[in-house]
């Protein structure tokens, strides 16, 4: 299975930078409690594995909005017609 990876950008565009090999990442979006999260781990000490599937967490206003795998979430979007700009 491969890890997480994050591809950012600065303010003035240009260069990308890539980080690879993640297993944890937490978008804020301009507002302290409107996230997406993104989680590639479970558990704790011993019982500490890579999910099956990894779970994303989309959160307004601190109200988690969906949980679920990004199966989930691409089936979710289809059924909502949704379609990128």
């Amino acid at each position: 299975m491969s890890n997480l990876a994050v591809t950012i950008e600065n303010r003035r565009g240009g260069k990308t930078k890539t980080v690879s090999n993640l297993g944890y990442i937490q978008v804020a979006l301009r507002h302290p409690d409107d996230e997406i999260v993104i989680d590639d781990f479970e558990g704790s000490g011993e019982s500490y594995k890579q999910r099956e599937m990894t779970e994303i967490r989309i959160y307004q206003n601190g109200e988690k909005l969906f949980a679920g795998s990004k199966l989930e979430l691409f089936d979710l979007l289809r059924l909502a017609n949704v379609t990128g700009s």
